[in-house]
């Protein structure tokens, strides 16, 4: 089934509708079902749109079908184009075992006999996946494989049976359809066991963990990367410890990532090839990156990430150059540093578009976005992260999508665009959820609530959010749910979250949180002093970002909610407090706070 095609869409279509009037569903329920409308669904069933997985995935629970159905895989034997016949992949429970596992072909009759010239066949079968393996083609990869696993199992050919089975389970968990991968990557398994290749073994081993852990089933994911960190093989260990803590940060569970990742430091001195460890050591710093940020450890996150940068480049690895790159840049962002940040994030981002790195160009783009709104470029930097946005959508990474969704939300609520941040950090919510990665997904959800509750409703969400957060150890999306709840939550808690929001705004670092928590907390002091010192700390996490932005393009200002607080400091200074009124705003420099007067009260 080619779903690059009308007619294969079409043929998946009515499997659909034939599954569907099975089970009693109209297309109207259907589409309930799929959380989409009647048209597409019938879009579905013509072949016109292809059912995004998503969708499928409910459909699929709602009419008690596996999702192997929906690809031709039900255990009927369906030719090539060629006419002959591929082996089909039998459900789990149709086998004596625990996993499904590749049917033989019909009983051989004189036709079914290997062609003399089967090891040509194999040889030009195998350099063509190879090939397509580099290429953006992954349906003609799976066909190719199909037909070499066909040919291999004719032929009693193991080795070039498991090397495609092994091909197919990866590219089908790349493409996010971790059900479709676990049974070729079990079959793959089996057959190097058979052949004794312990190598190969461990490595389809560690795919399986990835298959697993991209359906949630982290226990299963558990069990093989254990497997694998617990063999002899000194590689194969640290990646399964790579993998354990992967697995731990999707989960949330990050104190034991971190541990994960120290053991992968620990042992880099028992490599066998000093270059080995290195590498290894890159890969698990790289990791460690995501954790603090995660954790909202800023600082440990820069300089982890610059480490990174520093052995990629000397070890000639790209990809961790790039990620390295972008991650500082988040972490740069995030202290106030945006001229550096942007420095990082551009030359990622031309670095991953080099590479044909495309989703992750676009991230780097949209954070770019974001560095711009910060520095008060409102409608610039959400013009960038739309454009992000735009490309994402148009392309087939949903972490680029989420990430970019996620951005945008961020820059329009800092441009008073509230609904339309809502939508965009709920999208961000649902997809990053999807990808099973919990703290991502979370400040989507914390972000959506906090826009949510500005309108009158989501208080009560961001309570949920802000324990969640405070369990796993998030803290920096711990500290924006608590300040949605300074300003729209309770009104007898609101100085606690304030505060609480402060004390985690100081404790990582971050800019952007001291000015809004600081900020939120003098909205709501009775002191006058107290408030003065509050917007006074606003005001010099201000200076920060004023100092380090790109100078031609510095507006930190613009920013409705500053200015705000630099006129109600300037009321306090008309009555008294603080240094010369002249003198500061000469030093403020930015004629608006003047021009539009002190704030005598607080409104809203």
């Amino acid at each position: 089934m080619d779903l690059s095609t009308r007619e294969g869409r079409r043929a998946q279509g009515k499997l659909i509708q034939a599954a569907a009037k099975e089970s009693g569903y109209s297309a109207e329920q259907l589409a309930q079902i799929a959380g989409c409308s009647r048209a597409l669904i019938y879009q579905y069933y013509s072949g016109a749109t292809l059912a995004q997985t998503d969708r499928l995935q409910r459909i699929a629970q709602a009419v008690e079908k596996p999702m192997a159905y929906f690809f031709g895989e039900t255990g009927v034997i369906v030719p090539d184009e060629n006419g002959t016949p591929l082996p089909a992949i039998v459900p789990a429970s149709e086998t004596d075992g625990d996993v499904g596992y590749l049917a033989p072909p019909p009983a051989a009759s004189q036709e079914d006999i290997p062609p003399p010239n089967v090891d040509a066949a194999l040889s030009d079968l195998t350099d063509l996946a190879r090939a397509q393996s580099r290429g953006p083609d992954p349906d003609g990869l799976l066909r190719t494989t199909e037909r070499i696993v066909a040919l291999a199992r004719l032929a009693g050919r193991m080795r070039e049976e498991a090397d495609a089975s092994f091909r197919a389970g990866n590219v089908r968990t790349q493409r996010r359809e971790g059900d479709l991968a676990v049974d070729p990557l079990r079959r793959a398994r089996e057959l190097y066991q058979r052949l004794g290749d312990e190598p190969m073994t461990l490595q389809v081993t560690q795919s399986l963990g990835a298959a697993l852990a991209s359906l949630g089933r982290f226990e299963d994911a558990k069990h093989e990367f254990e497997r694998v960190a617990s063999s002899a093989n000194w590689e194969a260990r640290w990646r399964g410890q790579i993998g354990l803590a992967s697995l731990f940060e999707q989960s949330g569970e990050l104190d034991l990532a971190l541990e994960a990742l120290a053991h992968v430091l620990a042992t880099q001195e028992d490599a066998p090839d000093p270059k080995e460890g290195a590498q290894a050591a890159c890969y698990a710093r790289a990791n460690q990156v995501n954790i603090f940020l995660a954790l909202g450890d800023l600082q440990s996150a820069l300089m982890a990430a610059m480490e990174c940068e520093r052995e990629a480049d000397v070890l000639a690895l790209p990809d961790q150059r790039v990620e390295s790159l972008y991650n500082a840049g988040l972490a740069l962002a995030g202290l106030g540093r945006v001229a550096q940040a942007m420095e990082r994030l551009d030359l990622s981002r031309q670095l991953a578009a080099f590479a044909g790195q495309e989703a992750r160009a676009l991230m780097c783009q949209a954070a770019q976005g974001w560095c711009t709104a910060l520095i008060g470029r409102l409608a610039d930097g959400a013009a960038v992260a739309q454009g992000a946005l735009r490309a994402a959508v148009r392309g087939t990474d949903d972490r680029a999508k989420g990430v970019c969704e996620l951005e945008l939300a961020k820059v329009l609520e800092r441009s008073g665009r509230l609904d339309e941040g809502r939508y965009h950090a709920e999208e961000a919510q649902r997809v990053l959820a999807d990808l099973r990665l919990t703290v991502p997904a979370l400040g989507a959800e914390a972000l959506g609530a906090r826009l949510s509750a500005a309108g009158g409703d989501g208080a009560r969400e961001l309570l949920d959010v802000r324990e969640r957060a405070e369990h796993v150890g998030a803290k920096g999306v711990e500290m924006e749910a608590r300040i949605g709840l300074a300003l729209h939550g309770p009104q007898a808690g609101r100085a606690e979250e304030a505060q609480r929001a402060l004390d985690l705004g100081r404790e990582m670092r971050d800019v952007d949180g001291t000015i809004r928590a600081a900020g939120s907390l003098a909205r709501i002091t009775d002191d006058p002093d107290t408030e003065v010192e509050l917007l006074e700390e606003a005001l010099a996490a201000m200076e920060v970002l004023r100092s380090n932005a790109p100078s031609e393009q510095e507006a930190v200002l613009e920013d409705p909610d500053r200015l705000l607080l630099c006129r109600r400091y300037l009321y306090h200074l008309q009555g008294g407090s603080g240094p010369d009124v002249q003198e500061w705003l000469d030093g403020m420099s930015w004629p608006p706070i003047e021009e539009e007067g002190p704030l005598e009260e607080w409104s809203g």
